[in-house]
């Protein structure tokens, strides 16, 4: 068995990308397409599918989330109270990373000697080490919290 995982095909690459690693004709058994990202257009996978031979086997990955929202409503609600904790943290990470690597930027410029750049940069990693911490923490939180008490 082979696997191959391409990123998002915005261009549409994917036919020169088969032929580049000789998966062509002789392309063998189902390909798995992940479309979610498409959201309610994630069926509209006809073009993907051509140019995958007509073996494509698309996970609905999208569909089953909705389905997962609408029986388990509980488990949404903490979800989504997660990704919004997620998106805070970025945010405020994004924030202080911009302030962090303009002062790499302006340490660079100033020093003659460059002595004080590695210390910039490892301000930068430890801003980078704390940020992976808490969203770490986040997801821990929701999980331990969410469902160590419930019932499989």
């Amino acid at each position: 068995m082979k696997i191959i995982l391409l990123g998002p095909q915005r261009r549409p690459t994917l036919d020169g990308v088969v032929r580049s690693l000789g998966l062509g004709s002789d392309l063998s058994g189902p390909v798995a397409t992940v479309t979610a990202g498409w959201q309610e257009r994630e069926p509209d996978d006809a073009e993907l599918a051509a140019l995958l031979g007509g073996r494509a086997v698309n996970l609905g990955l999208y569909r089953r989330w909705l389905d997962v929202q609408d029986r388990d409503p509980e488990y949404f609600a903490g979800a989504r109270a997660l990704a919004d904790r997620l998106a805070e943290l970025q945010d405020l990470y994004l924030l202080r990373l911009d302030y962090a690597l303009g002062a790499v930027y302006a340490v660079q410029r100033r020093s003659a000697s460059g002595d004080a750049v590695p210390d910039a940069v490892a301000a930068v990693r430890e801003l980078d080490t704390g940020h992976l911490r808490r969203v770490n923490g986040a997801r821990l939180e929701f999980f331990v919290r969410r469902w160590r008490t419930r019932p499989p």
